[in-house]
């Protein structure tokens, strides 16, 4: 899981500064950094485990599973918090996008009732005409 939350994440990170700028380009980048570095090292820990334990002497078997669980909780925890600061840089996002909406129809409102203004005030300068004559 956090390999692929990693693939997704290079992505996202190349195409942050266009299309989400609003994310904190030195936040996402540390817990980037900081999946992957628990990530290899889980990595590490578990193939050395495997190598142990499939040998014909293991040694340090209990301890090198606990360094395996340690570290499994541990990047679960990292993992968590990216994904938590993406939740809630997303959130974020669709409330800007939202309030860009909102403001977008608003001028659409208020540009579509100028000629209306213009028309009446027309309408009144005509009146005006006519009852002057």
């Amino acid at each position: 899981q956090n390999r692929n939350v990693l693939a997704n994440s290079y992505a996202f990170g190349y195409y942050r500064g266009v299309l989400a700028k609003y994310v904190n380009k030195g936040i996402f980048e540390n817990l980037q950094l900081d999946l992957e570095r628990h990530t290899e090292l889980l990595s590490r820990l578990t193939s050395e485990f495997a190598e142990n334990a499939l040998s014909d002497n293991p040694t340090d078997t209990d301890e090198r599973r606990q360094a395996v669980v340690n570290q499994t909780r541990i990047g679960a925890k990292v993992l968590d918090a990216l994904l938590d600061a993406s939740s809630a840089w997303s959130q974020k996002a669709i409330i800007e996008e939202e309030e860009e909406q909102e403001e977008n129809i608003i001028e659409s409102i208020q540009e579509a009732k100028i000629p209306e203004k213009r028309k009446k005030k027309r309408t009144k300068e005509k009146k005006k005409s006519k009852s002057s004559r």
